[in-house]
């Protein structure tokens, strides 16, 4: 799941969202990647409202097109260049 708000630990390792009180601790931050099993564990799921949660976001990147232009060929049109010494 991906955190949508800012997620603190208590002085008693509780967690609780930004704005309470006894926020003693910043735990998670907007954007942070959690497993779900730790999320779920840790009681973070249920404090951000479980169903409402995003699912963690697979691979977006997109595969890269194969170049349409033709390869050049490398051809010998220079002559070799003269050591200088």
């Amino acid at each position: 799941m991906i955190v949508d708000q800012r997620v603190y630990r208590t002085s008693d390792g509780r967690l609780v969202l930004g704005g309470d009180l006894e926020a003693a601790f910043l735990a998670y931050t907007p954007g942070e990647e959690v497993a779900d099993p730790l999320a779920k564990s840790s009681g973070l799921a249920a404090l951000l409202g479980g169903a409402k949660a995003q699912p963690a976001a697979g691979n977006k990147m997109a595969t890269r097109p194969a170049d349409k232009a033709p390869a050049a060929e490398v051809t010998a049109d220079r002559p070799a260049r003269e050591k200088r010494t």
